[in-house]
């Protein structure tokens, strides 16, 4: 509610109401949720593993968050005595929502972002100025999320941080005798990533 407190400047009274930019833009309780699944099999010809891996992470910063779909296959096959098939295939699609805005734009690593953001939020004074009198909030929509009041701005930012990445890796093994292989192998490596930025 409200509060007096005398201005240590001018020795004046002042009314404020109490208010706090960590209660409205740090979660404290982030929940991380991680789920995995394998299976392997296999006989005298051949051996595989199967893991399907799921990732959902809250943020500290309110509504950042961060998800992980990934899948992973080993496999091994006897073509002939003297010939083995290896195969490794990796996949994983990635998105995110989160404050580094500010140097995601530019190709940076966006740290500075993140710095304004938590520093802000701790250090704003109780006599800040969140909302007016009738409730309503008078810090408005600011040009990312490091510099503004979640709670006042939430779906003003829209944001598309996507990532996919592909990877595959087939060898051959071919026996000559005992305690001597020969190996051939290759790798196809594939990225891409969408970055979409739009404030309301």
């Amino acid at each position: 509610g409200w509060q007096t407190m005398i201005d240590p400047v001018y020795g004046d009274e002042l009314i404020y109401h109490d208010f706090s930019l960590e209660e409205t833009n740090i979660n404290d309780n982030a929940l991380n949720q991680d789920y995995n699944i394998s299976l392997t099999g296999g006989n005298d010809k051949g051996n595989y593993y199967l893991n399907l891996g799921y990732n959902n992470t809250e943020g500290n910063a309110a509504g950042n968050w961060y998800s992980r779909f990934s899948a992973t296959l080993n496999a091994d096959y006897k073509i002939r005595k003297w010939l083995t098939s290896k195969t490794s295939i990796s996949y994983t699609d990635s998105e995110r929502y989160d404050v580094y805005d500010r140097y995601d734009k530019v190709g940076m690593t966006g740290t500075m972002g993140m710095d304004y953001y938590f520093s802000r939020a701790m250090s704003l004074p109780p006599t800040f100025r969140g909302k007016n009198e009738n409730g309503d909030w008078l810090y408005g929509v600011r040009w990312d999320l490091s510099d503004t009041v979640y709670d006042a701005n939430e779906g003003q930012f829209q944001r598309d941080n996507n990532t996919r990445k592909f990877n595959m890796n087939q060898s051959f093994v071919f026996d000559i005798m005992d305690g001597l292989e020969f190996k051939v192998s290759a790798t196809l490596f594939l990225t891409d990533y969408t970055r979409d930025y739009f404030n309301k």
